[in-house]
């Protein structure tokens, strides 16, 4: 048996990627995200992008002066608060405007772009693995020709498609079994981008540990050595800066999103949002990182539906907005169910549009060029509650599978190099296109497929 599906193995790889279904489908995907990369990379060369820009070359001119770490400290229009990966990117992004290879603008978009490829692909493969290869064709379509990704990612200007990548990578990294310590490296990487994804570390390193407790070591050495040698010299020289516009960094004072907002239009005491906005921030902290781990405690296997729903319930419970903000679950919400994610897809995109169709002063993106960020109308605010409705549903569906998780008996510990690769049930040179058990499969045979 096990010569009759190495048979069928080498069969596969001499068809090459076009020789079976999940390959053909996955080019489809890439060569689609990879259209709509260039026509993102068009755009941002020949826009300005919104306020965010603005402070990146402040930023960016910082930099030029005190360092990437020395920059902690200083005052600029907006708080510098980014972790220490941004100082070594703009210390990037100014060499590469001295050698006049492209404005700062341009650069500030493009690892954005180039994120959203990589997580179409990603969710692509998670998708197809944990349901079905059309569900996941579907799945990453959708996020390669996300509307609101091609306005945040090609004309916005932050990073947050960015560390979004990054966490996914970290989840299939584990779950295909190709490198616990890379996917240690992926999410410390994230959270060098942005705080955001620190919520993800504790279902990771459960899940790792549930795989075999070499993992977790290899898991915690990739991150340990990672944010080491990013996060060092700024601990060491500046924590106090870092610890107060970095770690205490409690969001701008416009806060058109969820609890917060619904507090005001309820005409809520003062005292009551305040402590929405500051003790209250670690609520969605707590739950984004918890109900996850509830999940993978009891179902490793699921750990796609973790990394969604710790997205999604921390944007839904978060106390501070952008609107950036609204694609922190965009990608990952399809990894807990296809239907709800696209409700979410189409809501968020839509207020999206709205509103930098108003920041920009013209109707049609082709126009745009800088935006400046108002106050959202009555039509943005509706789309707003939508949107958030629309995300508490991708919550629920995340819950209903906690929840079953739960009420049945916990799944045992395996493992994942002992696997299944009998095809002599299968056609000569065939191999199997399902979706696999629990990710089980090494990546031998998923290199097959």
């Amino acid at each position: 048996m096990q010569a009759q599906g190495a048979a069928a193995r080498d069969a596969a790889g001499r068809r090459g990627v076009l020789g079976s279904p999940v390959g053909r489908a996955g080019l489809l995907v890439f060569a689609v995200a990879l259209a709509v990369l260039v026509l993102k990379v068009v755009w941002a060369a020949n826009t300005w992008g919104t306020n965010d820009v603005g402070h990146w070359t402040r930023f960016a001119g910082g930099v030029e002066k005190w360092g990437p770490v020395g920059i902690y400290g200083h005052e600029f229009k907006a708080v510098y608060n980014h972790p220490p990966l941004i100082g070594y990117l703009l210390y990037t992004y100014n060499w590469l405007v001295a050698h006049g290879v492209a404005d700062l603008s341009t650069l500030v978009k493009l690892p954005s772009i180039f994120a959203d490829l990589v997580s179409s692909l990603v969710v692509f493969d998670l998708v197809r693995r944990a349901r079905s290869l059309r569900e996941g064709t579907a799945a990453g379509l959708a996020v390669a020709l996300s509307p609101a990704l091609f306005v945040i990612s090609g004309f916005h200007g932050n990073n947050d498609p960015l560390f979004v990548m990054f966490a996914l990578v970290a989840a299939w990294l584990l779950m295909t079994r190709r490198s616990a310590s890379l996917a240690g490296v992926a999410i410390a990487l994230a959270v060098s981008v942005k705080l955001i994804p620190v919520i993800l570390v504790p279902v990771l390193a459960l899940a790792a540990w549930r795989w075999g407790f070499k993992r977790l070591v290899a898991f915690l050495v990739g991150s340990g050595l990672t944010m080491g040698v990013i996060w060092a010299p700024a601990v060491l020289l500046k924590w106090t800066d870092l610890k107060a516009q970095v770690l205490g960094y409690a969001g701008i004072g416009v806060r058109e999103w969820g609890p917060v907002q619904f507090a005001k239009w309820l005409h809520a005491p003062d005292g009551l949002v305040d402590l929405m906005i500051g003790p209250g921030r670690w609520v969605s902290l707590l739950l984004g990182a918890l109900l996850p781990v509830a999940l993978v405690w009891r179902r490793p296997e699921k750990l796609h539906v973790a990394i969604g729903l710790g997205f999604a319930v921390f944007l839904l419970l978060s106390p501070a907005f952008g609107m950036q903000y609204l694609t922190w679950p965009l990608a990952a919400a399809y990894l807990v169910n296809f239907w709800v994610a696209t409700g979410y897809h189409v809501a968020a995109s839509t207020l999206i549009w709205v509103v930098y169709e108003r920041w920009n002063e013209y109707r049609w993106p082709w126009d745009w060029w800088q935006g400046r960020a108002v106050a959202m109308n009555t039509t943005a605010f509706t789309l707003a509650v939508v949107s958030w409705v629309a995300l508490l549903a991708v919550v629920v569906a995340g819950l209903v599978v906690v929840l079953r998780a739960w009420r049945s008996p916990a799944e045992p510990d395996r493992d994942p190099d002992q696997h299944d690769s009998d095809t002599s049930d299968l056609p000569a040179g065939e191999s199997r296109d399902e979706p696999s058990d629990g990710y089980r499969q090494s990546a031998d045979v998923v290199g097959a497929k």
